[in-house]
């Protein structure tokens, strides 16, 4: 049964490579990443529409693998970003064409597509969280705890959510964004978002519009970054809603090859031994 009001997004617009190919068409053993990307959000999660974001670079090998799937491909939409434009410019995108379907959903998911380990009864969850809060959210995350397991160095290098002196969430950055405040402010929880999203429809195209650009520094255009949208909905009082992720290898990206093999031995265990 479709979840009703919801749609998705996955991103896959970013450039990484592994032994020059994108790595997004690595496989997992039975699919490539992209194909476990689309898979999860259409076919386990019954989400309609689901929006791809790919990029001028590795887009066309992407479709070309997803066009001969007819079950993962003929369920959502493509779109196209032409340079790097960051998270938010991204969902800019997909949010555009989405738009063709009126207003018959009022919530997004937004996942990465190169993390294939992603549970759906995981993001349900997620879902059934945000959809049941009495605090009516703009927006609803998972967090990783960094000081209770033993995180990979991957995963602490995911945006910081920090708190204040309440523990009230009022924002996220990077590891390169830290001062002196803010890490004493994460100090106190070593919580990091791994990117994973729902957000009301609404307020997201309302507010999306308005980020910060972002120069990195790389010579590229600037950015903008879904983590802004949190201090934007706390200043305007709205809810942020956190829920905390028990097993942290569900969000293991894929951006070398020795994330891969670890991926890759990972989903055989959780995923191919089961079925």
């Amino acid at each position: 049964m479709a979840r009703n009001g919801l749609a998705a997004i996955t991103l896959a617009a970013g450039y990484g490579k592994i032994d020059g190919t994108p790595k997004l068409l690595m496989t997992l053993g039975t699919c490539t990443l992209i194909e476990r990307a689309v898979h999860l959000l259409n076919d386990e999660l019954d989400i309609y529409p689901t929006v791809v974001v790919d990029n001028d670079e590795s887009g066309d090998a992407l479709r070309k693998v997803l066009g001969e799937h007819a079950s993962l491909y003929d369920g959502q939409l493509m779109a196209r970003q032409n340079g790097r434009r960051g998270t938010a410019g991204a969902v800019e995108l997909a949010l555009e064409r989405l738009a063709s379907f009126g207003d018959d959903f009022s919530q997004v998911l937004v996942t990465y597509a190169d993390m294939p380990l992603l549970r759906p009864e995981t993001l349900a969850g997620l879902v059934d969280n945000h959809r049941n809060s009495l605090e009516f959210p703009v927006i609803s995350m998972f967090s990783v705890d960094t000081a209770c397991i033993e995180c990979p160095e991957n995963i602490k290098q995911f945006g910081r959510i920090i708190r204040n002196t309440d523990g009230m969430i009022i924002g996220i950055r990077e590891p390169f964004q830290m001062d002196a405040e803010s890490n004493a402010l994460w100090q106190q929880c070593q919580r990091v978002n791994p990117s994973v999203w729902i957000f009301d429809v609404q307020w997201l195209r309302e507010n999306i519009v308005s980020l910060p650009k972002h120069d990195k520094g790389d010579g590229f255009p600037q950015e903008t970054w879904l983590p802004d949208l949190v201090p934007m909905a706390v200043e305007q009082g709205r809810s942020v809603l956190e829920l905390s992720l028990n097993d942290h290898r569900e969000v293991l990206g894929v951006n070398n090859e020795e994330e891969l093999l670890q991926v890759q031995q990972l989903y055989a265990e959780m995923y191919l031994q089961k079925a």
